[in-house]
């Protein structure tokens, strides 16, 4: 199974690297790209991604009060918290985001948190 992928993240450099770093991988589509999160939830409501790469720092709604949003949405994606402070995985997952990524890791260790969530991952 083909994983879509939708990244969301304040920074479009960071945005662009990550899907550049996706294309190169296998079984994985990159299906949009947000800047914030009004952004986000209309192209989950569009592109229907099975997962989302979430920056938990996204400009417009707060993690906290985003993540119940999107994960309440029609589909429920799967959903992967980026952030560089390692001390939010506790509160993400509380919140219900399937896995988080401390930017700081290998980049190959975002491949392997991907690769997990395939079983997760609602079908479209």
């Amino acid at each position: 199974m083909t994983l879509r992928i939708l990244i969301a993240g304040g920074y479009s450099l960071n945005r662009s690297a990550l899907r550049l770093f996706l294309q190169e991988a296998r079984g994985f589509e990159v299906v949009g790209e947000a800047a914030d999160s009004e952004d986000l939830l209309a192209q989950v409501q569009t592109r229907h991604p099975n997962v989302v790469l979430l920056e938990w720092e996204l400009p417009g709604m707060p993690g906290l009060e985003l993540l119940p949003v999107l994960l309440g949405r029609n589909g429920r994606p799967v959903v992967i918290v980026l952030s560089g402070r390692p001390e939010l995985e506790q509160t993400v997952r509380a919140a219900g985001a399937h896995a988080f990524f401390n930017l700081g890791e290998p980049p190959k260790r975002l491949l392997a948190a991907l690769r997990e969530t395939q079983e997760d991952a609602p079908l479209e």
